[in-house]
């Protein structure tokens, strides 16, 4: 297993390699499309304190809580935008047949498709991520004992692949519907920007949706209250990681299974 993992890290390292390589030839595109990104974090960073300068709270949260939130949330989508900016092209590939060269490959299809494409434009919405998150830490009224450290990794990691899992899935339906730019755009653009929010500020029936269908409840609001609102570590802290690898796991099996059904021609 160990063996066959550090196969697969050496392939990924020699793809990305030339793939950096290749963007960072244009060197103005990159500066230009990571000064933009950062300008769009930062721009969601001001809405939040124009926001805070009306009102007191939110949904019971305060400013540095928000703050908090918002950060989280950016660094559990991170490994997402920077690493599987490839999903967008999914449908295009499918419909042309490109696709069926990672079927060729004795590699994980998933892991193939990926492999040759990362969205360094994103490292400016990590930078702002990382600064906001960092910004907020002193100014929170909690503990951070070493256990209290070790369950925000785990539940970071439980976001990260909560995220990896819904997006795996949302992105697959291309090989059923072929042109699934509208879904996709829809859970991006629409769906995930509920997700910086508290989850109680929502109806009913927004958080039923979010905890038991489409469980984005668990990308950040989950694990970040439970670390701002629980003064003692319980096993519902553990929900998260464990949420995060069931919905891997179903995100992988779509993949799986749209793969089974692609036949080479696209639809």
């Amino acid at each position: 297993m160990v063996k066959r993992l550090f196969y697969y890290w050496r392939i990924y390292r020699k793809l990305t390699s030339q793939h950096i390589k290749s963007r960072m030839s244009f060197r103005a595109d990159f500066l230009i499309s990571v000064l933009g990104m950062l300008a769009l974090n930062v721009s969601g960073f001001l809405s939040l304190l124009v926001l805070f300068n009306t009102i007191p709270s939110l949904g019971g949260w305060d400013y540095y809580e928000m703050l908090f939130l918002y950060g989280f949330f950016g660094l559990a989508i991170a490994p997402v935008a920077i690493l599987f900016d490839k999903f967008w092209s999914l449908w295009s590939d499918v419909i042309w047949g490109n696709f069926i060269n990672c079927c060729f490959k004795p590699l994980n299809t998933m892991f193939y498709y990926l492999s040759d494409t990362v969205d360094l434009k994103s490292l400016g919405s990590l930078a702002v991520s990382v600064a906001v998150f960092v910004y907020a830490l002193p100014h929170l009224r909690v503990s951070w004992t070493a256990l209290k450290v070790v369950c925000l990794v785990l539940m970071y990691l439980g976001s990260v692949f909560s995220f990896i899992g819904i997006r795996t899935a949302v992105s697959a339906t291309a090989f059923w519907m072929g042109r699934n730019v509208s879904v996709m755009n829809f859970f991006s653009l629409k769906v995930e920007q509920f997700v910086r929010y508290p989850l109680t500020i929502f109806g009913k029936p927004f958080q039923i949706v979010f905890v038991f269908v489409i469980p984005y409840a668990f990308v950040a609001y989950m694990p970040v209250n439970h670390l701002l609102h629980s003064p003692d570590v319980s096993p519902e802290w553990f929900l998260t990681p464990l949420v995060g690898a069931a919905v891997f796991g179903i995100g992988c099996l779509v993949w799986s299974l749209g793969v089974r059904r692609y036949n080479g021609t696209g639809t």
